[in-house]
């Protein structure tokens, strides 16, 4: 399978970058999130692409010591998040509400391709445009 990411457009004045995310886990999703708030003329269009399937992406046990959480968290807007996420008496951070609430922060333009094996990134020099081949585990 391939997913066509298309060349760096121009609309109106500001340009936008699509741009692919390889892995959905905390870094993946903030950084996606931080694309989608950032304060710039840049619109980005956004794939991100997972290993797991959908069903288990967020059923991830235990929790995860999140120094300066709320900070990261509140700079990507998403403060509110960290609150409900995270107990009061150890300062732990819940990894599947964690995970669940930042996909769900995402707009419904960036997908999450599930199941999916990047094999290979490359520019077609014909179109410029970004071609991101990926396995899809489910087939």
């Amino acid at each position: 399978m391939g997913y066509n990411m298309g060349s760096k457009l121009k609309s109106h004045g500001t340009s936008c970058m699509r741009v692919a995310v390889i892995g959905s886990s905390y870094a993946g999703l903030c950084f996606a999130r931080a694309l989608h708030t950032a304060n710039c003329k840049t619109k980005f269009h956004v794939q991100l692409f997972e290993l797991r399937s959908e069903e288990t992406f967020a059923k991830v046990d235990g929790s995860l010591q999140f120094y300066d959480g709320a900070s990261v968290l509140d700079s990507l807007g998403l403060k509110e998040l960290y609150v409900r996420a995270t107990t009061r008496d150890n300062n732990r951070t819940n990894k599947s509400m964690l995970l669940t609430g930042l996909a769900e922060s995402l707009p419904k333009n960036f997908r999450i391709h599930y199941e999916a094996g990047v094999r290979s990134i490359h520019v077609d020099e014909e179109s410029d445009a970004m071609i991101v081949e990926y396995v899809d585990i489910a087939e």
